[in-house]
């Protein structure tokens, strides 16, 4: 009996592992779609050609950030170990962002903060999801763990700046004409512009320091264990 009740807790380890594997693995490769869709763009730019950022990036944006309600769900379940306050709080504010605020906000979608918003989600994303499919693989270039610690340093304060920018600016957008024929679409539309603005104030620094103190532990431990190697 305890020998079938400890193969299928493997099994079932195993099935998770493989579903988690699949999950980073997809968003590993959409938000590369849309760095490459943004590099794409930027090379047009730089070569004197139009393009509607938005529009060019709109899709894997959209599923990449639905997808991630997900991970709402594995901490609910417990299969990855997360606080779910954090988790909702930070889906719920990226999510409003990039699928209700920039697609609603012509303002915003040409505002220079969309920008400065793709490219640092992009590259940390990229990072981030990258990381947590090899770790699940056993195996982690040293290399994508350095990137993983420390690009979100840059990465997150920018995307912040841009998140802010593209918030600030259909809020302006919303204050000098209808954004809607409907009222009540347009006052559910202000409240998730403000909730989002304070959300964003407490839960930026509150992530940005829980990832400093992560630097700290794992290239910490990782270079004492290099030290260890060389002695």
């Amino acid at each position: 009996m305890n020998q079938q009740k400890t193969k299928y807790k493997m099994k079932n380890s195993n099935s998770i592992k493989l579903y988690l594997i699949v999950y980073n693995l997809i968003q590993t490769v959409s938000w590369s779609i849309l760095l490459l869709r943004l590099i794409n763009h930027d090379s047009n730019v730089w070569n004197g050609k139009t393009s509607n950022l938005y529009q060019y990036v709109k899709w894997p944006l959209l599923f990449s950030h639905i997808l991630t309600i997900l991970e709402i769900i594995h901490v609910v379940v417990n299969i990855v170990p997360s606080n779910i306050i954090t988790t909702i709080m930070q889906v719920c504010l990226r999510g409003s962002v990039a699928c209700i605020i920039i697609p609603m906000s012509i303002a915003a979608q040409n505002s220079i903060g969309l920008p400065i918003a793709l490219h640092a989600w992009a590259v940390a994303e990229v990072t981030r999801y990258s990381y947590y499919t090899f770790n699940l693989l056993g195996f982690v270039p040293y290399l994508l763990t350095w990137l993983r610690y420390s690009v979100f340093i840059v990465a997150y304060p920018v995307g912040a700046m841009g998140e802010l920018i593209c918030i600030y600016v259909t809020q302006k957008q919303l204050n000098e004409t209808n954004i809607s024929n409907s009222s009540n679409v347009s006052t559910v539309y202000r409240y998730i512009l403000y909730v989002s603005t304070i959300l964003l104030i407490p839960v930026f620094p509150k992530l940005y320091m829980h990832m400093l103190k992560q630097r700290r532990k794992v290239l910490g431990k990782q270079t004492a264990s290099t030290d260890t190697k060389n002695k």
